[in-house]
Formats: structure tokens, C-alpha cells, sequence
């Protein structure tokens, strides 16, 4: 027969669990589209006169082919207002397209952000093929700092084949106000629900109880939701949003959106200035983004079981010192399984290198409680910590 003791700990986990799918439908619907602002879809697109010499259009597609010296087109976006966000459904292939000697060296969507000397700033990667592949996806960038002027960039940069841009939306978005109260609440109730459940398991001590959990939640926000990744995407679907009733092609009051055709006089001087802003050579790769987060995961990818190592080392050993190894250990592996089960529900895959990284995880945290078991006490003696003796 189930003990009281039992019936608290399942009752926490349900808790825990229902929290989960509530920050995962908060999470999916936590944009909303910015009032005044254009939606910029394919047939806009189609509208604009292209800064490329062999690109095609073909049943409402733009087609870029590997061939002639000029390999990428570029379109001005007329999103009409500033916003935070930029909301992003994009559906494009590759068709027989040959990959080049460098990994960027294939087809490609982003949006490049221009100062307004016409220099390239940073970019916001969107969409990469090779061979025949396609893929269809949503999802947000955030907006870089600045006074900025967004371009959508196609590039083609394979030895042969053909890119194709199938269909594309941006929306000028931002986040919602309900975002902005819940999230904050869902991480209180998460590390209320951390301390109950620890307090079941017999740490009679509040503050350890919440000092456990706000570690716990903390590795969490920062490293699990969202994660150190360009774009937002959703948890385990995509991100939802009310604006599905306007046509791509209007503006939230329903006018119609006319986008003027660019003069040959200004494609040639808009031509002109790209030379001054691309003087490098042409086939290079895209400069990184913006999150220092991923920049840092870029720079230290050779030392990437270390830093799993390091990234739960440090904070399993705290929580050790607060409500002892064996619970520490539990949060831990926590941590670590809700990391790469976040990576698997923003659409990132597991792979090997996740298994790698699972066992450096599991190294750190094992190394973590051996130095709780044989040095905290030892610590404790010349620099007391806020707690009492450790358990």
C-alpha cells in the first residue's frame, strides 16, 4: 500500500510534468504580430526587381542556379515598422545542387543587416541545402540592435544544381505580454515544486530546499530554455501565433501592399555600394551571429565534452553541499537529460555527439559529488558558507 511519503512525491512529479506542458504551450504561443507591420511573403517578393542575373521565377518559386559569376539575388524588406522579433515560415529546397569545397559553399536563405553606410553588420540565418533536400519550418529571430536595414539574401555558391525558394513569410513580431507575466511565474512554480519535492525526500532545511531548486531552474533558463541557439523555435511543434487569417500580402488594417518596382538606375547603384560593403572574396563564410552564447560554442567546439564537464561541475557540486550527493546527483542528471531532450524538442536531433555529451555530462556530475563527499567539509572549515555543516 502506497506511504503518505509516496503519494507526495508522485503528487510533485504530475506537478512537475503538467508545469512542463504549460511551459510548452506558453513557450509556442509566446509571439504575437507587431501592429502596423507588413507581412513580406513570395509574391512580394516576385514584385521586387532581383539584384541577380540568373535567378528564375517558376509557379510563384524563386530559383537561383549555380552558374555565371554573379551567385546570390538580394530583396529589401518593407517590413514597415521596427520590432523586437521577426516571425519567419520559410519552405525551400535544393535540386541537384553540388556542395562546393567549403561547408558554406551551397544554397542558402538569410537576412543580412546593413548600417546605413550599406556594410554588413551581422546576419540572421534562415534556411541551407544541398543535394535534394527541402525542408519547411517556422520560426522567430530576434531584431539586432541599431539602426539597421534588413535585406533577404539568397545564394547559390554550389558547383552545379539549382536553390529554390518555395514560399517565405516574415512577419515584424513581438512578444506577448502574457509571455512576459507567465514566464517568470512558471520559474517561481518550478522551484516551488523543486523545494516540496525535497522536502518529501526529507530536507527539512527551507533555504537549502530553495537554494537546491533556484540552481536547479537557473542552469535551466539559461540552458535549456531556450538555449544557446539564432533562432526561437517551438517546443516540440511549431510556434503559434492569431495572425493566420491576413493574406501575406496585406497589412493588419487590410490594405493591400504595393511594393514599387526598383529602378535600373538605383539597382546599379544599390550594385555599386554592395562592392564597397563585399569587398572580401565573394565565396566566404557567414560571419557568426550576434548570441554570445553560440559565438563562445563556435570558438570552443574542439573542447565540447569539456565544457559539458565544466557546465555541470560547478553547479552539481553546490547543490550537493546544500541538500547532500545523493540528491545533488538526482538534479544533476536532471539537468543534464533536460539539456539534450531540449535539443530533440526545438528539432535539433541527437547524435553522436550527444552521447558524448551525455557522458561528459555524467562525468562532471559524478566528479561533482566526489569532491561534495571528500572536500566540502574540508572547505567549510575556513570559509563557512551560509548553511550549516554539510549532510
Amino acid at each position: 500500500m502506497p506511504t503518505l511519503r509516496d503519494m507526495r512525491i508522485t503528487t510533485h512529479v504530475v506537478g512537475l510534468l503538467s508545469l512542463f506542458f504549460a511551459l510548452m504551450y506558453a513557450w509556442n504561443h509566446q509571439f504575437e504580430r507587431m501592429p502596423g507591420g507588413h507581412v513580406v511573403g513570395i509574391n512580394d517578393l516576385q514584385m521586387i526587381q532581383p539584384h541577380a542575373a540568373h535567378i528564375r521565377r517558376d509557379s510563384q518559386a524563386l530559383i537561383l542556379s549555380a552558374r555565371g559569376d554573379t551567385r546570390h539575388a538580394t530583396f529589401d524588406l518593407p517590413l514597415g515598422v521596427t520590432a523586437s522579433h521577426l516571425f519567419i515560415r520559410v519552405s525551400a529546397q535544393a535540386k541537384q545542387l553540388m556542395q562546393g569545397e567549403e561547408i558554406w559553399q551551397d544554397g542558402r536563405t538569410f537576412i543580412e543587416w546593413l548600417s546605413p553606410e550599406n556594410q554588413r553588420v551581422t546576419v540572421s540565418p534562415i534556411h541551407s541545402a544541398r543535394g535534394d533536400t527541402g525542408l519547411t519550418t517556422c520560426f522567430a529571430i530576434k531584431q539586432p540592435p541599431g539602426d539597421l536595414r534588413p535585406v533577404l539574401r539568397l545564394e547559390n555558391l554550389g558547383k552545379q544544381g539549382d536553390y529554390i525558394l518555395k514560399e517565405i513569410e516574415l512577419t515584424p513580431a513581438r512578444v506577448t505580454g502574457s509571455w512576459k507575466l507567465g514566464s517568470p511565474l512558471i520559474m517561481a512554480a518550478f522551484v516551488f515544486l523543486i523545494a516540496s519535492l525535497l522536502a518529501a525526500n526529507q530536507i527539512p532545511s527551507l533555504p537549502r530546499r530553495l537554494f537546491a531548486a533556484s540552481v536547479t531552474c537557473i542552469i535551466g533558463y539559461f540552458f535549456i530554455i531556450p538555449g544557446p541557439w539564432p533562432q526561437t523555435k517551438g517546443i516540440g511543434q511549431d510556434l503559434v501565433w492569431n495572425h493566420q487569417q491576413a493574406k501575406p500580402t496585406e497589412t493588419v488594417s487590410g490594405t493591400k501592399l504595393h511594393l514599387p518596382i526598383t529602378p535600373q538606375a538605383n539597382i546599379e547603384s544599390k550594385l555599386g555600394d554592395q562592392k564597397i560593403a563585399f569587398n572580401q572574396p565573394y565565396c566566404t563564410k557567414l560571419p557568426g551571429s550576434g548570441n554570445l552564447a553560440l559565438q563562445a560554442k563556435r570558438i570552443l567546439a574542439k573542447v565540447r565534452s569539456l565544457l559539458h564537464f565544466a557546465l555541470l561541475f560547478a553547479p552539481v557540486w553546490i547543490v550537493s553541499y546544500a541538500v547532500g550527493s545523493k540528491r545533488g546527483f538526482l538534479l544533476g542528471f536532471a539537468m543534464a537529460l533536460g539539456m539534450e531532450m531540449a535539443q530533440w524538442l526545438f528539432g535539433y536531433g541527437f547524435q553522436a555527439d550527444d552521447v558524448k555529451d551525455l557522458l561528459a555530462d555524467f562525468c562532471g556530475i559524478s566528479i561533482a559529488v566526489y569532491c561534495h563527499t571528500r572536500l566540502s567539509r574540508k572547505i567549510h572549515s575556513w570559509m563557512p558558507f551560509p548553511f550549516p555543516q554539510p549532510a
